[in-house]
């Protein structure tokens, strides 16, 4: 199955603000939310090695999304669902991308 509704970055981004030194970020699960109120969870690395000026000299982004994911059905009960294989990639790279944006702004 697909989402339905645009992943919503902003906390996750948040980690990347205002970089002034040598940057680790690691969980194995964190959840976003989407508008259409849907939870993905995802595995996410994150490394970014700064030069003295506090430019970004290197980094790398490491992103897994897990194939289940929640939903609600017409009630409004909860739905475990699971992401289709080009959709799993699909939101690897959108995040991949967020992120790598986020670093480089």
């Amino acid at each position: 199955m697909k989402i339905t509704g645009q992943l919503q970055l902003d906390s996750l981004l948040e980690n990347f603000d205002a970089l002034d030194r040598d940057f680790v970020f690691k969980v194995d699960e964190y959840e976003i939310e989407t508008t259409d109120y849907e939870y993905i969870f995802v595995k996410v690395d994150v490394y970014v090695d700064l030069d003295y000026e506090g430019d970004v000299r290197d980094y790398n982004v490491d992103v897994e999304v897990y194939p289940e994911y929640f939903g609600s059905d017409e009630d409004g009960g909860e739905l475990e669902l699971e992401l289709d294989a080009d959709e799993l990639v699909s939101l690897e790279k959108e995040i991949h991308q967020q992120i790598s944006w986020k670093i480089k702004a």
